[in-house]
């Protein structure tokens, strides 16, 4: 089941902040050691929207076989569908949609993509800050 980020952008955001937080409080890490740090701390959400919530959902209470998916996201899911029958148990009345819905609120235990994936995210995020920087020392520079 292919999975889209709604919420790539904020994801980015997020994982950015937790690497500078990272870097500040170990000045001697590289950057690649920073990402592997950044990418099992604790993320403000799991960055998906509520049908994607539902559709794991779905796809977990029908026993689907989820052996051949990336091991991150099969972490995902595995978690998404604990945090389900967490919820489920203490209110059996709540729909599976309303359960869905409620998951958008919930913190994530980690930021869900490969340390390739954090790593990459970590230097493209550095590099923009690097040109944005340089666009406008040139534009003040004009001045």
């Amino acid at each position: 089941m292919p999975m889209q980020l709604v919420y790539l952008e904020e994801r980015n955001a997020d994982f950015l902040n937790v690497c500078e937080r990272i870097r500040k409080e170990n000045k001697h890490l590289s950057v690649t050691e920073i990402a592997k740090l950044a990418v099992y701390e604790n993320a403000e959400s799991f960055y998906i929207d509520s049908m994607q919530y539902l559709k794991i959902i779905q796809l977990m209470r029908c026993s689907a076989d989820i052996t051949n998916i990336r091991c991150v996201k099969k972490e995902l899911y595995n978690e998404l569908f604990r945090l389900y029958w967490e919820i489920k148990k203490a209110n059996p009345t709540f729909s599976t949609w309303k359960i869905a819905k409620m998951l958008n609120d919930y913190p994530a235990p980690r930021f869900y993509m490969s340390e390739i994936t954090a790593i990459k995210t970590y230097y493209n995020g550095l590099h923009a800050v690097s040109n944005r920087s340089r666009i406008l020392d040139n534009f003040f520079r004009i001045q």
